[in-house]
């Protein structure tokens, strides 16, 4: 809980990468945690921050969240936005993967 608590504090900041940052690593500790409703929205805010170093790894959590979930059509765009924001090559091989799957109806596992 004390992550918790450090992050949501840190979303209170005014710089930019503070913000982003504590968003990006609260949705992957309430992802963890089971807290799926609460991580997406901490994913959806990361991704909407823009933040070019954040933003990539938020959007391709926020697909993997929505896919699971079966939650298709936004699954779909989160995929997208991950490959349109520059992410590592890791992760352009991962949303790549992601959306293939998601395309032919397969489930992520």
């Amino acid at each position: 809980m004390e992550a918790e608590a450090f992050y949501r504090r840190a979303m209170k900041s005014t710089n930019s990468d503070a913000y982003a940052g504590a968003a990006l690593a609260l949705g992957t500790l309430l992802g963890r945690q089971g807290r799926t409703e609460e991580a997406l929205v901490a994913f959806r805010q990361t991704v909407a921050s823009g933040h070019q170093h954040a933003e990539p790894a938020a959007a391709l959590s926020l697909a993997i969240l929505l896919h699971e979930r079966g939650q298709l059509d936004e699954a779909r765009a989160a995929y997208r936005q991950a490959l349109k924001s520059r992410p590592s090559p890791e992760a352009v091989e991962i949303a790549a993967e992601g959306l293939k799957r998601l395309e032919r109806g397969e489930p992520l596992t």
